[in-house]
């Protein structure tokens, strides 16, 4: 998409009209913690506070941009496996020596989670469009679907399980790449698997299911180029398995722990 398409898209009527309701509704209903996102902590225990406490430890004591020593005590662990938010929380990290951002991490951490929201219905508006659905019912409909959606429940402690455009812009993207298949856009889908996956892994697997179902549903309906074998398991391999080789790369690189178990066991039959 060049950059003449993005800014009609940016002024298009619908998509400035679900920006207006997804904004509105996120004010109706999360107004008080807007005026004060810096103040709240949407989950004070368990998941929630250790969410926080391992973006806020990260940014301030670590020396790592790969590594949170604030677990696994003395080795510390990889920042992928600690749900602190890794690319977040190091870009506040990565500026915070030039602008003071450590005070104001929980209030991004919330202002991001919130309008992901937003994020979701301009996406979903974005598919709608693209299946020619009209314009109001389009942006009413994203709106309802992004507030309803069951990610809203995690911002009670799961935060990096919140970022719901997620799937409705691997969807948006899967439908330009059916559209018109081209190595840029797989490529760009790439980054968008491999930046999630990085945020948490379970985001990953519902990306991935979805991934191989496009693909393989499209290769067994022989769908123009993806009936050709080679096509479609070079673009599912670059879509879908070159993100997971990616960080597992990156893991085997920066994990000094050579003995981690792949069957932990006792956490709930052993207590100190």
């Amino acid at each position: 998409m060049n950059l003449k398409r993005i800014k009609n898209t940016l002024i298009e009527r619908g998509f400035l009209l679900t920006l207006l309701f997804s904004v509105l509704s996120l004010n109706c209903f999360y107004g008080k913690l807007l005026s004060h996102p810096n103040h709240v902590f949407f989950g004070a225990s368990a998941d929630g506070l250790q969410g926080y406490y391992g973006a806020l430890y990260h940014i301030k004591y670590d020396a790592s941009y790969w590594r949170l020593d604030a677990m696994n005590y003395p080795y510390g662990d990889q920042v992928f496996f600690t749900a602190c938010q890794p690319f977040l929380s190091d870009i506040i990290k990565f500026f915070n020596p030039f602008i003071n951002l450590y005070d104001y991490t929980i209030g991004i951490i919330n202002l991001v989670m919130l309008y992901s929201i937003v994020l979701s219905a301009l996406c979903l508006y974005l598919i709608f469009k693209h299946l020619r659905v009209s314009y109001f019912y389009a942006a009413l409909a994203a709106t309802a679907i992004a507030f309803l959606s069951p990610q809203v429940d995690r911002l009670g402690g799961h935060y990096s399980l919140t970022y719901q455009f997620a799937i409705p812009l691997f969807l948006l993207l899967l439908l330009k790449f059916y559209q018109s298949p081209s190595l840029k856009k797989s490529f760009f889908i790439f980054f968008l698997v491999f930046f999630m996956m990085g945020t948490h892994f379970y985001i990953y697997a519902m990306l991935a299911i979805i991934g191989l179902f496009y693909f393989g549903i499209l290769y067994l309906l022989k769908k123009n180029e993806f009936g050709n074998i080679k096509f479609t398991l070079k673009h599912f391999f670059i879509q879908i398995v070159l993100p997971f080789l990616t960080i597992q790369l990156i893991t085997l690189c920066i994990d000094h722990v050579k003995d981690r178990t792949n069957f932990p066991y006792g956490f709930f039959i052993y207590k100190g």
